[in-house]
């Protein structure tokens, strides 16, 4: 159980922080976010594209409906997009100022963030 160590450190109960894992819980949040962000915009979208079918099967407030969350699951995509993807590239401080890979197509083998994602990968073997 690694949740409550995490939350032990973040708290600051514990120094030492948890073993690292391949995905921490922000990547897979932001992986599901992926999915479930998709499945909504693909139904809306269908509605808005289908609107006579739709108004020929359901009164017009399941239209009008699509078309706000379509809407608002654009906008809320768009700023997970530029925030979680603006932290994670430019501004990790494991990364600042800049994570070289988007120049040279991998991180450089002494930096501190490869050193995390061997732990992670020994941890993975251990469990």
């Amino acid at each position: 159980m690694r949740a409550p160590r995490t939350t032990y450190f973040v708290i600051g109960l514990t120094k030492t922080p948890p073993p690292t894992r391949r995905w921490n819980y922000a990547q897979k949040a932001e992986y599901w976010a992926l999915l479930w962000g998709s499945f909504v915009m693909i139904v809306t979208g269908a509605m808005l594209i289908f609107t006579e079918t739709i108004l020929r099967m359901l009164p017009k407030i399941w239209h009008d409906v699509a078309q706000v969350i379509h809407f608002y699951e654009a906008v809320l995509g768009t700023l997970a997009i530029v925030v979680w993807h603006f932290y994670w590239v430019i501004f990790d401080p494991n990364d600042y100022p800049m994570n070289p890979a988007w120049l040279i197509g991998k991180k450089p083998a002494h930096g501190e963030p490869m050193k995390e994602q061997g732990a992670a990968d020994e941890n993975i073997k251990n469990e």
